[in-house]
């Protein structure tokens, strides 16, 4: 038997923590590439001192190491982009999924009037809110029946 996952089950949270990372990760590689620039423009700076003729060996040597580098930090970007962006739905989905749970939950209990324990699945998070609430309920319906 196949299980399917739906890990979007609160699409417009998971997608806004989703974009949350990405620009995130955009302006962190973002601000290390200027850094990295500014290193190599320093270094450049340091071969002029040096009196150093723009031919020379050293200034090409440098823009091979500079070129090298920014392919580096592509492939990391994007590297980094997928991985936390998999673990950001994985964790929106242990987030999100409680909740939708628990909004549905009481969107049913409203609609019919009749409360039915709520349970959330073994690994999400909040584990503690459906016996919290389970127990509210419990005792609001004993205070009504008194």
């Amino acid at each position: 038997m196949k299980v399917r996952i739906k890990y979007f089950v609160y699409p417009q949270f998971q997608w806004a923590l989703l974009l949350a990372n990405v620009v995130i990760n955009l302006f962190l590689f973002t601000f290390l590439s200027v850094r990295v620039q500014l290193f190599f423009d320093s270094l450049l700076g340091a071969g002029k001192s040096a009196g150093l003729n723009d031919g020379n060996a050293y200034y090409q040597f440098l823009n091979i190491q500079k070129d090298h580098l920014r392919a580096e930090l592509g492939i990391a970007v994007l590297i980094s982009i997928l991985v936390t962006s998999i673990l950001t739905l994985w964790l929106s989905h242990r987030l999100a999924g409680p909740l939708v749970r628990l909004r549905n939950h009481l969107k049913k209990t409203a609609e019919d009037g009749v409360y039915r324990k709520i349970k959330f699945r073994d690994k999400d998070y909040f584990q503690d809110l459906p016996n919290y609430l389970n127990q509210a309920i419990e005792s609001v319906q004993k205070h009504e029946s008194k």
